[in-house]
């Protein structure tokens, strides 16, 4: 593992460590905005996707925005034209803010929204999708004036927000998932190496086997969990204490 992997992981260790031991959620949302501060992110936003014409305010779980911003949103019906809530509706992978495509001439209100996010020092941003809290879909974003996220750091950030999630739901009790049957041991060893970073391929080579078992493993132990995605089955399998991570 290199210096820069070794060191994003121990960060989502240690937010994980810290994280587990929150109560409620004002200690969520200030142990996820410490961490996220570490690559360079001043704004947060835990919230549901909101309708074209929905009232984000209605559907923030947490956030630390910039002043006035949610209002400005709101009043502007800013969510019909904005990019990133688009394209979170159509994807489970994180992503860069500036990834979100929309047609300049055919959609000003898009660039509009993007160049006022800037003004409030949302300069950069980064968007995690995450299965919903009352809607099928949310999101946790975050942004900065200044942030340089190297594409090493991505893997590190979306277990972090996906873990937050996750914690969410235990402290609320939004629509929680209990582990239906034990993972086998193989599917214990496809995660914990998903944990830290390793492709499906990567995990084949180790593990001596295909490709396509990886991946056989990997939606049994999804099915088991009730994950989205791997990225959740992989924080529910942390969260009940099913796979260990060593450095």
């Amino acid at each position: 593992m290199n210096r820069d992997n070794f060191k994003y992981l121990s960060i989502f260790l240690s937010f994980s460590e810290s994280i587990d031991r929150a109560v409620n959620d004002n200690d969520i949302i200030k142990i996820l905005h410490n961490t996220i501060s570490q690559f360079g992110f001043t704004n947060l936003v835990i919230s549901d996707l909101p309708s074209p014409y929905g009232n984000i305010e209605d559907v923030i779980c947490f956030d630390r925005l910039p002043e006035g911003w949610p209002e400005l949103y709101t009043t502007q019906k800013y969510a019909r034209f904005d990019p990133v809530a688009r394209m979170c509706r159509n994807t489970f992978r994180a992503f860069d803010w500036k990834e979100a495509p929309y047609d300049r001439e055919q959609e000003p209100g898009a660039g509009e929204l993007m160049a006022l996010a800037q003004d409030f020092g949302m300069v950069r941003g980064f968007c995690v999708p995450v299965p919903g809290f009352v809607q099928r879909t949310a999101c946790i974003s975050m942004s900065g004036r200044y942030s340089d996220l190297p594409v090493c750091a991505k893997p590190a950030l979306q277990f972090i927000a996906t873990y937050t999630a996750e914690k969410i739901r235990q402290i609320v009790g939004v629509d929680r998932q209990t582990v239906r049957s034990p993972l086998t041991s193989r599917e214990k060893e496809v995660l914990r190496w998903a944990a830290v970073g390793k492709t499906a391929n990567d995990v084949a080579e180790i593990l001596n086997i295909t490709e396509r078992t990886v991946t056989a493993h990997t939606v049994s132990a999804m099915d088991k969990l009730g994950a989205a995605n791997k990225t959740q089955a992989v924080a529910r399998a942390m969260q009940h204490q099913l796979i260990p991570l060593d450095l």
